[in-house]
């Protein structure tokens, strides 16, 4: 997302809310290309692929991105999440950095809302008025993406693809087709305590939001 820039106020203040919606926007691309979402982890005896594919069906039936986050090994992603972002987004636990994420993922606007009102204390009349035109803004995109979202996951078809299990870390390929076109997506998951978890908050690159099918 570009920088934004309203009467001379530099929008780094929002630093760690673009970082919020960055991540929300590569979640909802992940979740289209690959369909990915659950309640629970797989149990101990499930291969790597059968947790995905449980993931996927729930996903399809419940359409709601925030359960992923119960699929991530919070202790591990947090210790991977690069300590420069973890103070713009203020968290210093796993159980913040959670928090954290749930709050947006469950509720967007209204969580970006929150934190934009602490950051907006110092600004003049003007300036409120004018950053919370560029929120609105964001609200509106989000919910239409989202919508748009929501009814393409409806129609998509996916199958596992390759599979690399290399001890307790495994690699599951998933190939998303919709409308006569395919796409494949990599999922990282790693074996922690007898179950297969996301490592991570960062499983997506950049490449992988301007892949999806249209």
């Amino acid at each position: 997302m570009a920088s934004i820039f309203i009467l001379g106020v530099d929008m780094s203040l929002l630093s760690s809310r673009f970082i919020l919606s960055r991540f929300f926007w590569i979640t909802i691309c992940l979740l289209f290309c690959i369909q990915v979402v659950s309640v629970a982890p797989a149990s101990a005896q499930a291969a790597p692929e059968e947790m995905v594919i449980e993931m996927v069906d729930r996903l399809k039936s419940e359409r709601d991105p925030s359960v992923l986050l119960e699929y991530v090994h919070w202790d591990t992603a947090f210790d991977n999440f690069p300590e420069e972002q973890r103070r713009e987004i203020d968290v210093s636990s796993p159980g913040e950095f959670r928090g954290y994420f749930e709050g947006f993922f469950r509720d967007p606007a209204n969580f970006i809302q929150k934190q934009m009102k602490g950051r907006m204390a110092g600004m003049t009349p003007e300036q409120q008025q004018m950053m919370q035109a560029q929120f609105e803004q964001m609200a509106a995109s989000m919910v239409e993406k989202r919508r748009k979202i929501d009814e393409k996951m409806s129609r998509a078809e996916y199958k596992v693809g390759q599979i690399d299990l290399k001890g307790n870390t495994a690699t599951v390929e998933l190939i998303t087709s919709l409308d006569g076109q395919t796409r494949s997506q990599s999922l990282p998951l790693e074996l922690i305590n007898g179950k297969w978890y996301l490592p991570t908050m960062k499983f997506v690159d950049g490449k992988s939001a301007s892949s999806l099918p249209d």
